[in-house]
């Protein structure tokens, strides 16, 4: 569909919808030489695409999860307030050297610092139109009209799939045969990389399992989907785990209070299947919940890893040790006083952590309980992979973490 046509279609929907909110309502964000791109919420899109005039095209589908290029929605001070949080002095003494093509214009920016530069970009993405016909106008003019005979170009994407067009665009309208370098896309330079040629059997470490539990989200693939969509699952405390209003003082003034009522939690931190760790009720209850967790997330590792013990020489169970980063022991400090019963002290240290799924596993290898506070997870990979200096560790290592 054409730019022309496209407008006249949404200009005609838009008629017949007077009471919709501005920033409900369909717009063109962004337009090529063949298609445009309309944006807007789902369900009035859906609404859109019914139309007559719209029905008979076939559209494809883009998840974006924000709007972008919406004069409707952003103005040049919303990008001007972006900026002001940066240092103004920093941004200016720094100059552009590569000519930047604003993409609403098709035409380089004149950006005679960093500042303005980020403006320009900030006020492409947020505000303007994206023009990618003028884009193409401006690479063909500029390359035909100011390069030297014979002059050879490449193309270097990062990040986009866009490059395909504009060579093709370049190739038909000027007969131009633009090659594209994919090198600056590599996500590793061999600059910092120990492993330049990327074959995994020349890496020393290989995760093959991995489990947890988080806030709104109780597998990975859960948590994956939490952040695809970028949701906020900050919350008031449960009331299952204690009263909050009890100890809340907004004045901070009295002392075992708190002036946060709002949390991240994970959902039923004490569902455990006891009879299934062979762990006896009176036990269970007695353990911390990060005990818990930490057995479980570990046989569910091991059961996507495909892991059996004792068949293979690598899988043999006097191998193969757990180095697990733990930091937190609330659960200890709270109970210290309460309910003190024979399984104690190993349900709420953080020591026997480690321990409990080598017993249960009967792995013999070591059992790292390791506290470097924020860092302690990967203090605890970094331990597994070489735990005796300049020693080589021969044997396997399952690495568990916990945050």
């Amino acid at each position: 569909m054409q730019e022309k046509e496209a407008r006249t279609a949404l200009k005609a929907f838009l008629a017949g919808k007077t009471g919709l909110p501005s920033i409900s309502m369909p717009y063109l964000s962004a337009i090529t030489t063949n298609s445009v791109t309309l944006s807007g919420p789902p369900s009035v899109l859906k609404e859109l695409l019914a139309t007559p005039l719209f029905s008979a095209i076939k559209p494809l589908s883009l998840s974006v999860h924000a709007p972008y290029h919406a004069s409707h929605f952003y103005s040049s001070s919303v990008v001007d307030a972006i900026l002001a949080a940066s240092d103004t002095q920093i941004l200016d003494s720094y100059k552009p050297r590569i000519p930047l093509i604003s993409c609403s214009t098709g035409r380089r920016a004149a950006v005679p610092t960093c500042r303005s530069l980020l403006h320009v970009i900030l006020k492409d993405i947020l505000v303007e139109q994206l023009c990618w016909d003028f884009v193409l106008r401006w690479c063909y003019i500029e390359l035909i009209q100011t390069a030297l005979p014979g002059t050879q170009f490449s193309l270097f994407p990062i990040l986009t799939n866009a490059a395909s067009t504009l060579a093709a665009s370049l190739s038909q309208a000027a007969g131009l045969d633009v090659p594209i370098n994919g090198a600056v896309a590599e996500p590793f330079s061999t600059s910092f990389s120990s492993n330049p040629s990327g074959k995994t059997e020349q890496s020393k470490i290989a995760i093959v399992g991995h489990s947890g539990r988080f806030p709104g989200a109780a597998s990975i693939e859960k948590f994956w989907d939490l952040l695809h969509k970028g949701l906020d699952v900050h919350r008031e405390i449960p009331k299952d785990r204690f009263d909050a209003q009890a100890h809340y003082d907004p004045t901070s003034k009295k002392r075992n209070t708190s002036r946060i009522q709002h949390g991240c939690f994970i959902e039923e931190p004490g569902l455990f299947d006891a009879r299934f760790f062979n762990m006896s009720p009176r036990e269970s209850c007695q353990a911390d919940p990060g005990q818990r967790l930490a057995i479980t997330t570990a046989y569910e590792a091991m059961e996507m890893a495909g892991f059996v013990p004792d068949r293979t020489p690598s899988s043999q169970r006097d191998r193969i040790g757990i180095f697990y980063g733990m930091t937190s022991d609330d659960w200890r400090e709270v109970n210290s006083g309460q309910n003190v019963d024979t399984y104690f002290i190993p349900g709420g240290n953080r020591a026997p952590t480690p321990g409990r799924i080598n017993y249960h596993f009967k792995f013999s290898g070591p059992s790292f309980s390791i506290d470097t506070t924020c860092s302690s997870s990967f203090a605890a990979i970094h331990t597994a992979c070489d735990p005796f200096g300049e020693a080589t560790v021969t044997q396997p290592l399952l690495v568990e973490q916990m945050l």
